[in-house]
């Protein structure tokens, strides 16, 4: 899942509450399953990942579905986050698109 600070607002999956899902939205699953996701998004051209955030996620599709504590609880992590030091720092390769 893919969200941007843009959007997080309206993100079904960030505004969710996982205890009230029976089936998943995106496929009808009703196999949801308790786990911990991860969620890289964009800031002012920087990739920020964020990891071990609860949620429930789909079986059959993978939908991620975070509840509303957690979500806030995110959104306040981004916007402090100039004063925390990052767990590990990632290398990725960007590749050219050529038609």
């Amino acid at each position: 899942m893919k969200i941007s600070l843009a959007n997080m607002d309206e993100s079904p999956a960030a505004i969710s509450t996982p205890d009230d899902v029976k089936l998943c939205k995106h496929c009808a699953g009703s196999h949801l399953s308790r786990s911990l996701v991860e969620i890289a998004m964009w800031d002012d051209g920087r990739l920020i990942v964020v990891k071990d955030i609860p949620a429930l996620v789909c079986n059959e599709c993978g939908e991620e579905y975070i509840n509303d504590s957690a979500a806030l609880s995110l959104r306040q992590l981004l916007k402090s986050r100039s004063n925390m030091v990052a767990a590990e720092t990632l290398v990725v390769p960007v590749y050219q698109y050529q038609a």
